[in-house]
């Protein structure tokens, strides 16, 4: 005997996910979710659509565009995915060092403000 197949509506499915009616339709849209339409246009998601929309909104949560996501989905050895991870990390290791920099900039603001009771305005030549 056969396991049941659970069939959701898209309020439905975005509950059980967290996400809005809208970011179902627009990723059914894109292609990333593929429902199935009733006579009256509705749309209706099985189990391996809840699946797809959780591994969808994990990808985005690691900082992948849809774009990328597609890719993914799509790639049947994984080795999409692999490269993205390489990618994501190096984007990801970029975006720290530019903060810390910032932070270290920052820092240095703070101690001339702290030293000098006049802000000298332009900070462009170097603190």
């Amino acid at each position: 005997m056969k396991g049941v197949v659970n069939v959701y509506t898209t309020g439905q499915l975005a509950q059980k996910c967290n996400v809005s009616i809208r970011t179902i339709q627009y990723y059914d849209r894109r292609g990333l979710l593929h429902a199935k339409r009733t006579e009256n246009g509705l749309r209706h998601y099985n189990d391996q659509d809840l699946k797809q929309l959780q591994e969808i909104l994990i990808y985005k949560q690691l900082g992948f565009n849809l774009k990328d996501i597609q890719q993914i989905i799509n790639d049947t050895d994984n080795n999409t995915l692999k490269s993205l991870i390489v990618n994501q990390r190096r984007k990801i290791k970029q975006e720290i060092k530019d903060a810390s920099e910032q932070l270290a900039s920052l820092s240095q603001l703070e101690t001339f403000l702290n030293k000098h009771s006049d802000f000298p305005g332009n900070i462009s030549g170097g603190l």
